[in-house]
């Protein structure tokens, strides 16, 4: 898999962001370097943004530049620095990474560690590194870059919701009960458990729209590489049977160290083929609970234990959600990821054989013609050849009429992304609009995705 990404990789015509830059006011922007270390953790230390204990964040972002990181450096960092102080004022960093649409791989670059001093805001430093980073991003020739970010704020830089983030289902886990036998508990990960949690998840991720593909050094990293202090460092657990036989795996969030009714939040749940999620996750609250005693284990906070809470934020829709008790309720809460494809017509061409693929046993099997898609400010005409996708070509406003669909805004991107049908979208913003046959094709060519996408951080 790591070769065939290489292989579909698209050429570098994009050059490096030029840097330093002078943004006026003594204020100097530029790539980071191995050296800029300690500057940006006093900085950290400084922003109220960075909710989180600041030596967990500092040792995210150590990783990051320190060259631990199997696809991050010391250079993937913008900062600005005011030149009288010599201090950093502002930064944000690329994540490189390869995710895969329909198991077509593609290179994107997710955008973390923004933010800014506040006695420097409203003088468009973001926006500023924000250019530069796309400009990395494309020298890397990365069709796509993605963002977790707080609500609003990137929509201003050509980003959109386009893919579901942290939806998932919550239960009630039992008090841990010494008389109950399960078929089924959970145990830490082992470095014989590797090659195991590797081969499951590639099965999982063959169900889903879009998934992260990595390479062997990565899922090094992943599975033994981070430290434990990292503010995104995520413990592993296998479940086995009483045969100690490995059935399936879990990732979680660290277990908050403080008194009361405990919360775990699952963030990976998978099992191996041909292994019954009706059989196995019925077992699984109190195997976790267990864990989760286990680790609070003195006496006295036996005494005092509560029944906890057992988070899976596994998306929409997962295999595991069949297994779990009737005490489960769905989740209120769901939010999505920023999305930005600078290119629309070179993506699409690029995942050609997925969308291709999607037409297979639809009404829209075999089309020859086209699908010309309005933007308002732009748009594109794809072209179709008994089911095949002959072109796509970006077109300009003078070109688009007349359309068969009209998407306002960056609303296409939520289509593209799985996150809404056409319907959805119609809905909300009454200028979307699509012809009969436009809509038969829409609905084929970009099913939804309702899984989730474990990222790289």
């Amino acid at each position: 898999m790591t070769e065939l990404c290489v292989l579909m990789k698209p050429p570098n015509t994009s050059p490096l962001p030029q840097t330093p830059l002078d943004l006026g006011d003594n204020l100097r922007l530029r790539f980071a370097v191995p050296e800029d270390f300690d500057a940006l953790v006093d900085y950290i230390e400084r922003v109220p943004e960075y909710s989180s204990p600041t030596d967990s964040v500092a040792e995210w972002a150590y990783e990051l530049m320190s060259g631990k990181h199997p696809t991050t450096r010391a250079g993937d960092f913008t900062v600005v620095e005011d030149t009288r102080t010599g201090k950093i004022v502002s930064s944000l960093c690329l994540i490189p990474q390869t995710w895969s649409y329909g198991g077509i791989p593609f290179g994107c670059g997710r955008i973390e560690h923004v933010a800014t001093d506040p006695a420097y805001r409203r003088r468009g430093l973001v926006r500023a590194q924000m250019d530069a980073i796309h400009g990395l991003s494309a020298s890397k020739g990365e069709l796509m870059q993605s963002i977790t970010g707080i609500p609003w704020y990137y929509r201003q830089f050509g980003y959109a919701y386009a893919i579901d983030l942290y939806y998932g289902r919550k239960v009630r886990a039992p008090l841990p009960d010494t008389k109950h036998t399960s078929r089924y508990r959970v145990r830490p990960l082992r470095e014989s458990d590797h090659a195991f949690v590797r081969a499951v998840y590639d099965h999982a991720a063959r169900r889903q729209l879009f998934s992260v593909v990595r390479s062997d050094e990565h899922w090094e990293w992943e599975l033994a590489g981070r430290s434990p202090v990292s503010e995104v460092y995520r413990p592993w657990l296998i479940i086995e049977d009483t045969g100690q036989t490995p059935v399936g795996y879990i990732q979680h969030q660290p277990l908050a160290a403080k008194p009361g009714p405990w919360i775990l939040s699952v963030r990976q749940c998978a099992l191996a083929p041909g292994v019954s999620h009706l059989n196995v996750v019925p077992d699984l609250p109190p195997a976790l609970s267990r864990h989760v005693h286990s680790l609070r284990n003195t006496d006295r906070e036996m005494e005092s234990a509560q029944p906890g809470l057992i988070v899976f934020v596994l998306g929409r829709d997962d295999p595991v959600y069949a297994g779990l008790p009737d005490s489960v309720r769905s989740s209120s809460w769901g939010y999505a990821w920023y999305i930005r494809i600078p290119d629309l017509a070179a993506f699409l061409r690029h995942v050609r054989p997925a969308l291709e693929r999607h037409l297979l046993g639809t009404p829209a099997e075999g089309y020859s013609g086209t699908l010309t898609l309005d933007f308002f400010r732009g748009g594109l005409r794809l072209t179709f050849a008994e089911g095949r996708i002959a072109d796509v070509a970006a077109l300009k406003h003078s070109e688009v009429e007349p359309s068969d669909a009209c998407f306002p805004d960056l609303t296409f991107l939520e289509l593209l992304g799985g996150r809404r049908s056409y319907g959805q979208i119609k809905e909300s913003d009454p200028d979307c609009r699509a012809s009969d046959r436009a809509q038969v094709l829409l609905a084929a060519l970009f099913p939804s995705f309702t899984g989730n996408l474990w990222h790289s951080d």
